[in-house]
């Protein structure tokens, strides 16, 4: 019988302790299917443009007025939550530190540029498309139309998109041009 009770001083002694590891238990778990949600939002909604990332940025509004389309290449400088507004910086600008031109644009008219060719990370666009891109050897983007989606590569990454430019033209039609999978956009009427 002796045993008997060594058990159960056991038992008891260890019963303060086992009431010690179970409350954070629960909400463990509860925890888990939270978080899980977070992430899964996290992957629909494209993150927003960082300071020091390349956007699409449309100065037409500043230089010319409400409804002018001038969309340049930028580079983000800092992000104004207070106001959904960005300042953003012209890439083409070889000016000196300091002189740089400094636009500042509400978050309706900066589109994030793609942050890779890769496939997994990238959105193809079906021809018939209308994009912004990049004219070849600018740092503008025109409007354009998707002619052949990218094709992907054996390194895993997007080919060129080959797109006819409005306003490209002459006599003979629309010439069809390849532009980097990094230098198109959607455009933001296109809906």
């Amino acid at each position: 019988g002796g045993l008997d009770a060594i058990t159960m001083e056991f038992a008891m002694g260890d019963g303060g302790d086992f009431d010690v590891p179970q409350p954070p238990q629960p909400q463990h778990q509860e925890h888990r299917p939270k978080s899980h949600k977070s992430h899964k939002k996290k992957q629909n909604v494209p993150m927003a443009p960082q300071p020091g990332e390349r956007v699409a940025a449309n100065i037409g509004e500043v230089n010319e007025g409400p409804g002018a389309q001038e969309w340049i290449v930028a580079v983000v400088v800092q992000y104004l939550p207070d106001e959904l507004a960005y300042e953003v910086m012209d890439a083409d600008e070889e000016a000196e530190k300091g002189q740089e031109q400094v636009y500042h644009l509400p978050q309706e008219l900066v589109i994030t540029m793609p942050r890779s060719a890769l496939v997994r990370d990238g959105t193809n666009f079906p021809p018939g498309t209308t994009v912004l891109a990049v004219y070849p050897a600018t740092t503008t983007f025109y409007r354009a139309v998707v002619v052949q989606q990218s094709r992907r590569q054996s390194n895993g990454e997007y080919g060129d998109f080959l797109l006819e430019f409005e306003d490209d033209g002459d006599a003979d039609g629309l010439p069809q041009r390849p532009v980097p999978f990094m230098h198109v956009v959607r455009h933001p009427a296109a809906g």
